[in-house]
Order: structure tokens, then C-alpha cells, then sequence
């Protein structure tokens, strides 16, 4: 925002977070940028039980509150400061995939298209008006990663040009078609978990959807194995659904109605192996099941 001519008085954004081997606390790539551009920085560990944090706002005179995967609600008392109301930068084409995982859900769908949608918050989650929206197609083999990435490129874009003609007054907000409403859930690391007999083409869509978090695994030996990196087949031998298959030199998992083409593997306790070394290590896994 900083260098498409907005003033950005103040950066918000969760507190520093503990990592590494020593459990130290770092700052966030927000938090660093706006040191870097010397912005306020608030970091409340709750925006509704700190007690100053409206007034550290209020006192701001901001035209203008965006809310970019912030993480929590944002309260009421706050989205009524800015006189322009509180914007935010949600990766889907609302009401379609309200929730937490948009980009994620979007090609778990199967869904042809997706897109960004700027809106207006209010009380409810992203069902504020919409004061424009992009499409962006999702291709057959596109993962979560790859749309993040187009996303990134796009979203900032998009934001700036439609405060602009916000502030000038050439754009009207609409109400969403809130019966059309779809939602989302947070993921955990079980999630990812691949059930055989669905369709190859439903779990190649996890598979893309899910990586890199939480990730798809199955169980193998009474180990976790994760799929890190596989294909939709183009056909399949008729085998029970989790029989792993080698066919024209190429390792397959059997799945209803198709079959998984499998790249790359990580069986738990051991690194990532392309499917050849994998063999090389575990020569029994072709002919056996998965779970």
C-alpha cells in the first residue's frame, strides 16, 4: 500500500511468535515490514480484551481500516471507527467459500474458477457487501501454492485500485446473494488423510488442495505415509481401491473409479524420496495395500 501512494498509519497484526530450537519469539514478515518502514506496529494479543487498542486506533483518524488474513474476528466496536468502513481482501468469489480456507476449498471443489473479492466487514463472517471482485481460473493441475501465488500478485492490485475509486465515490457496495452462501473450515493435520475408495479425481484434488498443509497421507505398515507429490492417472488396472501397482514402469495407487500416479513419498520417520529411491528402499511396497 506503502508504494501505491497510501499513507499506512498503522500496522497491526498478532504478536511475535515463538519458534526454532530455542523457542525464541520473531516478529512476522508484517510486523518486520513495518519496522523496515518505521509504521506503528500493534501486536494485542486480543483485539477484543485490549482494553487500549480502540483508543490507539480511534486516535490514528484513519479513513479507512484493511484486513488482510487477519485471523480473528474483528469486534464491532471497531469496524464502526474508520468513516470509510473496514475493507478486506478475501481469496474466493463471496458468497462462495466464506471461512477460513477459501483457496484450498476452491480446488478441493473442483471448482472451474475462484478469485479475490473485496469487501466491506460487518458483524458476520465475510458477509459484508462487495465492492469488486476478480476471477482467476483454476487449471486442472493448480495447487494451493500456485494460486497463493497468483493471489499475492493480484490481491494488492486490486485493493489499492478499488480504494481509489471507493474514495472517489465510483463505486457502490452490494449486498452478497447471501443464499447462495458456501463455507469452509479450519484444517488440522489429520485432514489430509486419503480414503481409497473416493474417486482418483476427487483425491487428486486433495492432494493438490492440501500441500503443503496440513499435507495427504495414508498409512502403510502402521506408519504414516505422505504423498507429497502425485498425478491423476488416465486409467487403472481393476484392483481393490489402495493396492499400490507398478504399470509400464510407473508405481500407481488403485483408487474407485481411477488411480493415483505416484512422484514423491515420505514414509514417517524417514525424508522425502522420489518414488524410485522409495522402491529402492522398501522393495516390498509394490503389491501391497494402503490404508
Amino acid at each position: 500500500m506503502i508504494h501505491e501512494g497510501f499513507t499506512v498509519l498503522a500496522v497491526v497484526t498478532q504478536p511475535d511468535r515463538a519458534s526454532g530450537r530455542h523457542k525464541i519469539p520473531h516478529p512476522c514478515p508484517v510486523a518486520q515490514a513495518a519496522a523496515a518502514y518505521k509504521v506503528n506496529l500493534f501486536q494485542p494479543v486480543s483485539l477484543k480484551r485490549d482494553k487500549n487498542i480502540r483508543k490507539k486506533l480511534a486516535d490514528l483518524g484513519a479513513d479507512v481500516f484493511v484486513v488482510v488474513a487477519y485471523g480473528s474476528m474483528i469486534p464491532d466496536e471497531l469496524l464502526a471507527l474508520p468513516p470509510f468502513g473496514v475493507i478486506n481482501v478475501h481469496p474466493s468469489l463471496l458468497p462462495r467459500h466464506r471461512g477460513p480456507t477459501p483457496m484450498p476449498s476452491a480446488i478441493l471443489a473442483g471448482d472451474e474458477v475462484t478469485g479475490i473479492s473485496i469487501m466491506k466487514l460487518d458483524h458476520e463472517m465475510d458477509h459484508g457487501p462487495i465492492l469488486a471482485q476478480l476471477e482467476i481460473p483454476l487449471t486442472s493441475d493448480m495447487d494451493t501454492p500456485a494460486l497463493e501465488q497468483i493471489v499475492t500478485y493480484k490481491g494488492p492490485v486490486l485493493l489499492a485500485d478499488t480504494l481509489e475509486a471507493y474514495r472517489k465515490g465510483h463505486l457502490k457496495p452490494r449486498e452478497q446473494a447471501h443464499e447462495r452462501a458456501t463455507y469452509c473450515q479450519l484444517l488440522t493435520r489429520d485432514s489430509g488423510r486419503l480414503d481409497w475408495k473416493e474417486s482418483a479425481e476427487q483425491l487428486d484434488r486433495t492432494i493438490r488442495a492440501y500441500r503443503p498443509w496440513p499435507g495427504t497421507w495414508t498409512t502403510w505398515k502402521r506408519k504414516r505415509l505422505k504423498i507429497l507429490d502425485a498425478a491423476l492417472a488416465a486409467g487403472s488396472l481393476l484392483k481393490p481401491a489402495g493396492t499400490v501397482y507398478e504399470e509400464g514402469g510407473y508405481v500407481y495407487i488403485s483408487c474407485h473409479r481411477g488411480s493415483i500416479l505416484l512422484k514423491q513419498l515420505q514414509l514417517e520417520g524417514g525424508k522425502p524420496l522420489s518414488i524410485r529411491d522409495f522402491l529402492r528402499g522398501y522393495k516390498d511396497f509394490v503389491g501391497s495395500r494402503v490404508e
